[in-house]
């Protein structure tokens, strides 16, 4: 648990309500014995302006995750360096940071490789290669989660199997802002066989915000290891706040000239927000072949996904993608490429 060190009642105030928008329940210290005592074991610190000098004085020793907040805190910089805080916060105005900065002490930064996929064109089977791609993970012992992003697309969960897992969907999350609890989200979700998914419910679809998708990326990011994004081929602000976070774009590309003419626009647009392309090719009967579309793209083929007759019909019957040899081969290519071997 967090440590809020203040002998203030309004400061105290403050302090808990910040420790409870990240859903902890810190510890009180009302002096500075108290603070000491606790000073080196509490994953994160809340350091009151009123105490801070007196703190500071006692050369508790440099340690992470030290905020130092107050309603006034023009004086209390020179204590702020002596304690090795990460920041000074005026609150409630800085109440964002101070979030952000608890949150990160006590889950972490965020480690899981966020991972989008696109289609090249219309009917190329990102979604599908989204939905290989977490099961893959799981297989490798990996916590995985499935982001649907495209309100249009019919739901994500429809092609796991998943509608049935209870859980929140986009509309129960629409009007999230700030900081969202990596552990709360994972409580939160549907999720089945080692996979977590956010998707839409069958109802009208909603506009979400992207500040709405900032914090549910960034709380997938500390909660799973993987987090695989099906992303329309739409560059609003939405699109653009998770091409910026993904360590990693897939985009999916038929082999065949009507595809590969629309891809190389749909990369073009790609490449304004990311650095980080890789291309994986459906292969077609007769079609030019994947050696072309790479040629012509300008990008590495990380695979080949081959026609498999039965993959609709077990997806529409509930069985999912994850029978498909040829879709786990090229999710396997993606895995390998982003350095998730088998999860220890």
């Amino acid at each position: 648990m967090p440590l809020i060190v203040t002998a203030d009642d309004t400061l105290l105030d403050e302090a808990l309500r910040l420790c409870a928008a990240i859903g902890a329940t810190p510890a009180v210290a009302g002096d500075i014995t108290a603070a000491r005592r606790s000073w080196k074991a509490a994953p994160a610190v809340l350091v009151c302006a009123d105490l801070a000098a007196a703190l500071a004085r006692t050369e508790p020793g440099r340690r992470d995750g030290v905020v130092v907040i107050g309603h006034e805190t023009a004086g209390v910089w020179p204590s702020a360096v002596a304690l090795g805080a990460e920041r000074v916060c005026e609150v409630p105005a800085d109440q964002d940071a101070v979030i952000e900065l608890l949150a990160n002490a006590l889950e972490g930064n965020g480690e899981a490789c966020i991972v989008s996929m696109m289609g090249g064109c219309g009917g190329a089977g990102a979604t599908t290669l989204a939905a290989s791609l977490v099961l893959a993970g799981a297989e490798r012992g990996f916590a995985s989660l499935l982001l649907d992003a495209d309100p249009f697309g019919g739901g994500i969960d429809l092609v796991l199997g998943h509608e049935n897992v209870e859980g929140m969907r986009w509309r129960d999350l629409d009007r999230t802002h700030g900081r969202v609890s990596g552990e709360s989200l994972r409580q939160v979700l549907p999720s089945k066989s080692g996979v977590s998914t956010l998707s839409w419910d069958r109802s009208d679809p909603i506009e979400v915000q992207a500040s709405s998708v900032h914090s549910v990326l960034a709380a997938g990011a500390r909660a799973y290891d993987l987090v695989a994004v099906d992303v329309p081929r739409q560059f609003d602000e939405v699109t653009e706040e998770i091409l910026g976070r993904s360590v990693l774009t897939v985009l999916l590309v038929p082999e065949d000239i009507h595809a590969l003419s629309a891809s190389g626009r749909v990369l073009a647009r790609l490449q304004r927000h990311t650095g980080n392309i890789a291309l994986l090719t459906r292969a077609k009967r007769g079609g030019i072949g994947s050696s072309i579309v790479s040629e012509t793209l300008g990008l590495p083929v990380l695979g080949r996904v081959r026609h498999e007759r039965h993959l609709g019909s077990n997806i529409d019957a509930g069985v999912g993608p994850g029978r498909s040899r040829t879709l786990r081969a090229g999710c396997g290519s993606i895995l390998d490429t982003l350095g998730l071997g088998d999860a220890p």
